[in-house]
């Protein structure tokens, strides 16, 4: 089978950068080394053909878009939240036209689209004999404007969520699509030990980590304030956060939902959110955060082996990869309840779930397993199973395998 993954516009997948890269790096490497030519396309300066262990990967040139940006972006701030210009067919429109010309030169039987609706049509005019899936890794689906997208999944086999909140979302909004609806969960690695013995530790020099972007829908604010109440009770606690500050653009996140508490974080788009972020931090917690920036995803391992206990405040989620990172490195996890956090993070078996911008609930939580050695250890040996047993890259490997082998059931 010929599989084609097409990538997002401006993304990095030589090294893979962002979560959704790396998701499309373990599976089209997974897949060529089962037999299947792989190929993967994406942004790049000028066109050109690379191999990597077995997986082709073409870079587009597409810079007049950038050109095409400039004029029409301004044109879209006019019209509603829930028609952007990130969501139109002119977002980007020659990578589009020229990714989906080279998908069909290659002959690929499967194409997988992430997040962007308008890809389809281009992808299905090109190629219409190939079983095409969008696969969705946040909201837009059941955001933007409702006909304009039903059109667009009219062009699409399969309908994929990276979480069951995803997919119930999608499925509630387009009730006719349930026969192409599926969940296709993203993967950890799993290989190798855990290494639960710092979950042993005294409840003095604990260590939290939490690993993102620092970006406003991260809850990094929420964090910040927890933090100075728990360092005023444990003077040897430490924060480390790893990622680098790269916020969501305020119209692909805070303007196209409803939720009071996610249209709360507009004022921090007002200048940089780190700065924010280390102002809300009491003199003695800032002495005892550290701020590790990015760092390639084989040097979080070693952030994730050092840490005691896995911290993520998030005000929105789709599919967070790294509470699951954390599971399967046996850390015991405090994470607020959105979106499909609670799919990977079970409340009082893996860790504990809190409500989103609740500072004072997040304080206690991490306060009641930095009291609680044993607890800390039952709970991240209890994630740690639980990310081998659901999260493997084998498993989704498989999934997505069962799923691209079903025969096409959209009416052409």
């Amino acid at each position: 089978m010929r599989v084609a993954f097409l990538t997002q516009p401006g993304h990095a997948v030589l090294p893979p950068a962002g979560s959704l890269e790396i998701w499309t790096h373990h599976l089209a490497h997974r897949l060529a080394r089962r037999g299947h030519e792989v190929f993967i396309y994406a942004s790049g300066p000028v066109d050109r053909t690379e191999e990597r262990d077995g997986v082709t990967y073409r870079f587009v040139d597409h810079g007049v878009d950038g050109q095409l940006a400039r004029v029409l972006r301004p044109v879209y701030r006019a019209l509603p939240a829930d028609r952007p210009f990130f969501a139109s067919r002119a977002h980007p429109l020659a990578y589009w036209i020229r990714a989906a010309r080279r998908i069909a030169a290659d002959g690929c039987d499967v194409v997988h689209v992430y997040n962007y609706s308008q890809a389809l049509p281009f992808v299905r005019r090109a190629s219409p004999g190939a079983t095409i899936a969008i696969h969705m890794q946040c909201e837009w689906l059941s955001q933007l404007a409702r006909g304009m997208i039903a059109r667009r999944l009219a062009h699409a086999d399969l309908v994929l969520g990276c979480s069951d909140y995803i997919t119930d979302k999608i499925r509630r909004r387009f009730p006719a699509l349930e026969a192409t609806l599926a969940t296709l969960y993203n993967g950890v690695e799993t290989g190798g030990d855990a290494s639960p013995a710092r979950n042993g530790a005294p409840p003095t020099g604990v260590n939290l980590l939490h690993v993102g972007r620092i970006s406003p829908e991260k809850g990094h604010h929420v964090l910040a304030k927890a933090f100075n109440e728990l360092v005023d009770v444990h003077p040897d606690l430490t924060l480390t956060l790893v990622g680098e500050e790269s916020p969501v653009p305020i119209e692909m996140a805070v303007d196209i939902f409803g939720e009071a508490e996610v249209r709360d974080l507009r004022p921090f788009y007002e200048g940089s959110y780190l700065a924010q972020v280390r102002a809300a931090l009491s003199e003695r917690a800032r002495e005892r955060v550290h701020f590790a920036g990015r760092v390639s995803h084989e040097q979080a391992t070693a952030f994730y082996r050092d840490a005691d206990i896995f911290v993520f405040p998030s005000i929105f989620e789709a599919m967070p990869i790294p509470p699951i990172e954390a599971m399967a490195a046996g850390l015991p996890v405090v994470a607020t309840a959105v979106g499909g956090t609670p799919e990977s993070v079970r409340d009082g078996e893996t860790g504990i779930l809190v409500e989103r911008g609740d500072a004072e609930a997040l304080a206690r939580a991490v306060d009641r397993l930095i009291g609680d050695a044993d607890l800390r250890a039952a709970y991240g040996a209890a994630g740690r199973r639980r990310a081998v047993e659901s999260f493997s890259w084998d498993s989704v490997c498989d999934t997505f395998l069962e799923l691209a082998g079903r025969e096409a059931v959209r009416e052409r």
